[in-house]
């Protein structure tokens, strides 16, 4: 969010919104327990396109950074993206790998270290 201009009070406003998140879970008439969320935006919330537009930009930035993907007609296609949806593309397993360290989020276990 830093690097796409927010800042100041709208900064303190959206870190305060996401300081504690927690969810419950309706099935049939029963609800769950309250559970805490680390990741993703609120449900229903009037800003959560915003937020996730402003993220998947930032990671769109950095997987084109990697100069990978695969040549589709002279152009070099890195990334397929559709709503919440990503496909990365790479030439090989190696370049994949390096495009997905290059957005992993730290401490999360990646594809196949789960």
């Amino acid at each position: 969010m830093w690097e796409e201009g927010v800042r100041g009070k709208m900064w303190r406003v959206v870190k305060e919104m996401y300081s504690v998140v927690q969810s419950t879970v309706l099935v049939g008439e029963e609800q769950t327990e309250w559970f805490d969320l680390s990741t993703g935006v609120r449900q229903g919330c009037v800003m959560s396109p915003i937020l996730f537009s402003l993220f998947i930009n930032g990671l769109a930035r950095e997987i084109n950074k990697q100069g990978k993907g695969v040549d589709i007609g002279g152009r070099r296609v890195r990334l397929l993206m559709y709503a919440d949806d990503i496909v990365l593309l790479a030439e090989s397993a190696k370049d994949l790998h390096s495009v997905q360290q290059a957005v992993a989020v730290p401490g999360e276990p990646q594809e196949g270290q789960k």
